[in-house]
């Protein structure tokens, strides 16, 4: 092989390894109001998506109540949810990774999709202040006393 076809061997090699992409170039002449428009471009078709999508729910955000443990608890049924922990969309576009697992979300404030998973031990936040309550009675009981001090 030739000098010039291992150059483009190489030449061929890089471009595949950057996957193609000439994200560096189109960033740097990318203005404020245009990565604006990008990130609520994206904000409303990650919305649209959750909306289509069979296996998410929508929760009403004023009826989530912020808990202990980063917890949401729903007051209408008592039942619990966390931030998810993972990646729901690819990042920067409404492309869903976790499409097939099934979510819980709402809109904040902002305008964002935030994103819930339903704890399923305690079931209820009423479950888990008795259970809460029940431990503290057995730590604040009387402890029987050991044999060997009994002589």
């Amino acid at each position: 092989m030739t000098i010039a076809g291992k150059l483009k061997e190489t030449s061929m090699l890089r471009t595949m390894l950057r996957g193609f992409s000439d994200a560096h170039r189109v960033e740097a002449n990318t203005s404020d109001a245009m990565r604006a428009a990008h990130e609520e471009e994206v904000r409303q078709a990650r919305l649209a998506a959750a909306r289509r999508n069979s296996r998410w729910t929508e929760l009403n955000p004023v009826d989530l109540v912020p808990r202990n443990r980063g917890w949401l608890v729903a007051a209408s049924d008592d039942a619990i949810y966390s931030p998810i922990r993972g990646a729901v969309f690819q990042p920067h576009s409404a492309s869903a990774i976790a499409d097939m697992t099934k979510l819980f979300y709402f809109v904040d404030a902002d305008g964002e999709v935030v994103f819930l998973e339903q704890v399923t031990r305690p079931a209820t936040y009423t479950e888990h202040l008795e259970q809460a309550a029940e431990r503290a009675h057995r730590r604040s009981a009387p402890k029987p006393r050991p044999k060997w001090a009994e002589r």
